[in-house]
């Protein structure tokens, strides 16, 4: 099976990475288990539907990284990322995990001191590893690999546009909120509980910080292709994917910031392109 060759891959790749990987993919797998037990509801929400995107999330981080990380030689810096990639996501999901068991937020909690040192530890947490992740990223550009360009090219970009969605996360901090023109809690679409109504910075956050997945395989794609075209023009296309790609996630910033849902392309277009 595809699956079992693509986890023996990343096993083989890096193997600190790979065995705490299955451990956060554990972790998802009860938390969702947990919402058929526990009914409590948060946000509008089982308040283990949130334990359960972060534990799948951090799992695919870390096979994402150990699958890139092992192009790179090996030296000091990856192997203290390891070590601090680990630290990292241990902080954050026992902080949302904990937030979630004492029925209260782990984001925008600044209700007590308790939770206020919770919310800002894991921004601390989070942003070291999106620091880390730009060094990384810098490594791709200085260091020699046997790499196909578009493929190349796909992984420094895919790597930019991570950090550069992270770091959306501090206007969503900076406000307390996810959401912009309402509360948090209002209706969502099923399970990312993205907000039907109003702006939701969570959507150009997510997708942007993905473009780690997208735009990388999309460069192997076409680094793997037999159409001529492609072969020929593969590093021009990849740098015009990542482009487009940053266009919409930045587009989907800007509507959210407006506060336009999700689905309301049609209104927000009007307005952006009509100021």
């Amino acid at each position: 099976m595809i699956i079992v060759k693509l986890f023996g891959e990343i096993q083989h790749r890096n193997r600190t990475f790979f065995k705490w990987g299955l451990l956060y993919l554990l972790l998802f797998v009860l938390a969702l288990g947990l919402t058929f037990f526990d009914h409590r509801q948060l946000m509008g929400i089982n308040i283990w539907i949130k334990p359960s995107k972060f534990a799948l999330s951090i799992a695919i981080f870390l096979f994402t990284m150990a699958w890139y990380n092992h192009y790179l030689p090996p030296g000091k810096t990856l192997n203290l990322y390891t070590k601090v990639a680990i630290i990292v996501f241990l902080v954050e999901i026992l902080a949302v995990f904990g937030q979630a068991a004492r029925g209260v937020k782990s984001h925008f909690n600044i209700s007590t001191t308790t939770d206020a040192m919770i919310f800002q530890t894991m921004g601390l947490a989070i942003t070291i590893n999106t620091l880390f992740v730009l060094i990384i990223c810098f490594l791709f550009f200085i260091k020699k690999t046997d790499l196909p360009k578009p493929y190349l090219w796909g992984i420094r970009l895919g790597m930019l546009l991570f950090v550069v969605f992270s770091f959306e996360g501090f206007i969503m901090a900076q406000q307390l909120s996810h959401t912009v023109g309402g509360s948090d809690g209002t209706k969502g679409v099923a399970y990312l509980n993205w907000s039907k109504q109003y702006g939701d910075l969570r959507v150009a956050h997510f997708i942007g910080m993905h473009a780690l997945q997208i735009v990388p395989i999309t460069g192997w794609l076409i680094s793997e292709s037999n159409v001529a075209m492609l072969k020929k023009f593969g590093t021009v296309l990849i740098i015009l994917f990542a482009m487009l790609y940053f266009a919409f996630a930045a587009y989907l910033f800007l509507q959210a910031l407006h506060g336009y849902p999700l689905l309301s392309f049609n209104n927000f277009s009007f307005f952006l392109f009509s100021s």
